[in-house]
This record gives structure tokens, C-alpha cells and sequence, in this order.
């Protein structure tokens, strides 16, 4: 779980990328939620890692992302702290279209 915060009137997006030995899904089964409603991620995977990107509709909004796996047993929780790269961005949108902000 995590936070974005951004202009109102503004689209954001994330790209989380996700170390496959802490969080994983089978069947590619993400539940991904934006102050509490669904999205649907992109989802691309390496041998790693899995990326989830998904835009929003900024003001302040919590991330939550759950899987049905953790670690390598998958009815354990881990015993670490998860660790997300997460790279999110303003999108300001105009009458010429979208420009980073």
C-alpha cells in the first residue's frame, strides 16, 4: 500500500515493479485498487520481476496492490518489509492532449 498525490484534474500513472521471491499471483491475478475501486494493470513479466501499470485520476488516492502469493511458502506472510520500485507521474490534460507535468 502506498500513496499518490498530484494536481486535481490531473492523471497520473504508476508503474510498480514487483520482485517475483516477495509477491506473486498465479494465473496473473492482481487485485489492484485506487482509494478502494479496482483498476486493471498492464502486467509485463521477466524472470524476476513483474510491472503493473495503471493510471488514475489524481488528488490524493491510496494504492493498495495484494496478490495471492508472498514469499515462497504461499500461506506464510513475509517476514520482511516489502519493497515496491514505484514510479508515478502528473499527466496534465488539455484541448492539445496529454503533457507531462
Amino acid at each position: 500500500m502506498f500513496n499518490v498525490t498530484g494536481e486535481s484534474g490531473t492523471i497520473g500513472y504508476c508503474k510498480v515493479a514487483n520482485p517475483k521471491q516477495l509477491l506473486w499471483t498465479e494465473n496473473r491475478l492482481w487485485n489492484v485498487l485506487v482509494d478502494d475501486t479496482p483498476v486493471t494493470p498492464k502486467i509485463y513479466e521477466d524472470d524476476n520481476s513483474t510491472y503493473l501499470y495503471f493510471t488514475y485520476n489524481h488528488s490524493t488516492k491510496t494504492v493498495e496492490i495484494k496478490a495471492n502469493r508472498s514469499g515462497s511458502q504461499p500461506q506464510d506472510k513475509p517476514q520482511f518489509p516489502m519493497v515496491w520500485i514505484v514510479s508515478a507521474t502528473a499527466v496534465a490534460s488539455n484541448k492539445d492532449g496529454p503533457q507531462a507535468a
